[in-house]
């Protein structure tokens, strides 16, 4: 009798037993259905690092003005450095380490397959060697390969139900303890530093809520909710991430929320749409780009007034100038990673003044930020992965594509659109590095399951099978 084979072509949590071409049985594979007692293992550290590690109530006698001026000028013994967030630090990515730990034989394979998530991150670390800051170049580029590994492990080594469920769980946390501060606690709950006031709720800065709680909100427009009352969970928790964002008044997160929602449903649109429906599709939506393009060109002005923005969007365009003028004489190491924004000490000083801003403490771009620290190989590094990632997504937009992808193409959407929106790539502690290393890997894993798919007739289970057995998961 010729000798029993198993061969794992279905995707994350089954395999499929077969026998001379027979499929024998379907089953969970157990290694990725991670006990729920475990799962709570993860929220903590999800939510340090939607909070970026930041939040504090001591911080409330800094949130004033004076302080939206001054920056980092101004601080508080409970911030950065503290032994107090040292310890918060330790609970989070050791709760983290010891998750991954825990599935070392997945992860190692998983950490293979996507080592070229691990080139900018590493090429962090190597930057040591030259940063102003040494020290803190160190720690922050270890904590970077740490989260890039998170991210891979959320995508590998936890099921895609699991996944959302994880981060519906964790978006409601943040949006109901936010929306309390807001109600109960507003010099903690509503961000003074700024002209325009806004909640901010844990998160330590309105704009900084508005993008994070944006990604929470994909992942519960993508949940299966299932059982008593499904459709009203689901539009209450919708709701209250709508409200806190909203409440934020912050316009660059309410274009990027619009932008990201509609994406999401076009998306799956195209799932089910024909070829001519996607041709049309495509061509209404570049005609509107073009149409849009132009009208902000005619008329920038007063598409920014009725926005609430100046000409020079808050004094952007004038950091981006004078950044760009030194990146122009300076593009090929940067000062190392974490290592450029040192208050009015060197290079950063320099541009503070020039930007009439001494209280500057980021480029206001996430492309121009992770240049001036590792110079314009991590940028480039950067961009490869981002070809990765869309050349998978395209691979994965199939008629019987799962929610789940569709809720990691509509993360990548949101990261594609950091390049514009003002939001930072692998900033220290921040889960949007980590969700973008997860959508990167769910959807590697799914293009190669998709491309390595049987298709002759005699293959016993199908794509289209092989979802609905997924979905269920």
């Amino acid at each position: 009798m010729p000798a029993m084979r198993e061969r794992e072509i279905l995707p994350a949590g089954f395999s499929l037993t077969l026998k001379d071409g027979a499929a024998l049985n379907v089953r969970p594979t157990t290694n990725l259905q991670v006990k729920p007692v475990w799962l709570l293992l993860l929220v903590y550290p999800l939510i340090f690092l939607a909070v970026r590690g930041s939040f504090s109530f001591d911080y409330m006698v800094i949130n004033n003005a004076n302080s939206g001026n001054y920056g980092e000028l101004i601080t508080v013994d409970a911030g950065s450095g503290s032994i107090k967030h040292s310890l918060e630090l330790l609970a989070a990515y050791g709760s983290a380490a010891l998750a991954m730990f825990m599935m070392l034989p997945r992860m190692l394979p998983a950490l293979t397959e996507n080592w070229i998530v691990f080139i900018l991150p590493f090429y962090a670390v190597l930057t040591v060697t030259w940063s102003q800051e040494p020290k803190r170049t160190l720690a922050f580029s270890l904590l970077a390969v740490l989260n890039t590994a998170f991210g891979v492990y959320l995508a590998r080594c936890l099921a895609p139900r699991q996944q959302i469920k994880l981060f519906v769980a964790v978006g409601v946390i943040l949006a109901a303890v936010s929306l309390l501060l807001v109600v109960a606690l507003p010099k903690a709950g509503v961000d003074y530093k700024n002209a325009a006031i806004g909640w901010q709720g844990v998160f330590p800065h309105k704009n900084i809520c508005a993008l994070v709680i944006l990604s929470f909100l994909l992942a519960i427009l993508a949940a299966p909710f299932q059982g008593t009352f499904a459709g009203l969970r689901r539009a209450l928790a919708a709701l209250m991430i709508l409200a806190l964002l909203v409440g934020t008044t912050s316009r660059t997160g309410w274009i990027v929320g619009m932008v990201t929602i509609v994406g999401f449903y076009v998306i799956r649109f195209l799932r089910k749409a024909r070829h001519i429906e996607r041709l049309l599709l495509v061509v209404f939506l570049g005609t509107v780009s073009v149409a849009g393009a132009w009208s902000v060109f005619q008329f920038g002005d007063e598409i920014l007034h009725l926005l609430g923005k100046s000409s020079d969007l808050s004094g952007r365009t004038v950091i981006w100038r004078v950044i760009i003028e030194y990146l122009v004489n300076h593009p090929w190491f940067g000062a190392g990673y974490d290592a450029f924004w040192l208050g009015l000490r060197g290079d950063s000083g320099t541009l503070a003044l020039q930007a009439s801003d001494p209280g500057l403490n980021n480029a206001e771009n996430g492309i121009l930020q992770l240049w001036l620290e590792v110079g314009i190989f991590g940028v480039i590094f950067l961009f490869a992965m981002m070809i990765r990632a869309c050349k998978n997504a395209a691979a994965c937009l199939r008629s019987d594509t799962p929610n789940y992808v569709l809720w990691y193409m509509a993360i990548l959407l949101l990261t594609l659109l950091a390049l514009v929106d003002g939001d930072k790539f692998m900033y220290p502690n921040a889960i949007e590095w980590t969700m973008f290393i997860m959508a990167d890997a769910g959807l590697a894993y799914e293009a190669k399951r998709i491309r390595t798919q049987w298709t002759d007739s005699s293959s016993p289970l199908h794509l289209p099978e092989q979802n609905r057995l997924l979905q269920a998961s």
